[in-house]
């Protein structure tokens, strides 16, 4: 009698078993569907990203991007788009405090390229 019932709770166990493979299967189909949409996902919005970190094009662009990413990230550069002719210059001014080496033409590139493609939109105010 008691090897007719381990063998019945043997036979159940055996059936649950295929059952469970294949819930887990399923589980594991989802998951890694998930895992390949929230990859893809990260890789286009990654791209987007590295987009916009690029500086437009317009005449010194290089030097630009030389003496900027001498110490940091174009991304940095682009942050600040928006700044006043004046803002830049007080940026250019902070960045050779902090050890940036640039001779006297190549600032003047570097300025005239900030404020005419990263610069304010809004015109100069007028002299009262």
């Amino acid at each position: 009698m008691a090897s007719s019932v381990c063998l019945k709770r043997c036979q159940v166990k055996t059936r649950a078993i295929p059952q469970a493979r294949e819930m887990e299967t399923a589980s594991m189909r989802t998951g890694r569907l998930l895992f390949g949409v929230l990859a893809l996902t990260v890789a286009i919005l990654g791209s987007a990203a590295a987009q916009r970190s690029d500086l437009p094009a317009g005449p010194n662009r290089d030097v630009v991007s030389r003496a900027c990413q001498a110490c940091h990230d174009l991304s940095m550069v682009i942050a600040a788009t928006g700044l006043s002719r004046d803002g830049w210059n007080a940026t250019i001014e902070e960045m050779i405090s902090y050890g940036m080496r640039v001779a006297p033409d190549e600032r003047e590139q570097i300025l005239n390229y900030l404020s005419d493609f990263l610069g304010s939109t809004s015109p100069p105010a007028a002299d009262k």
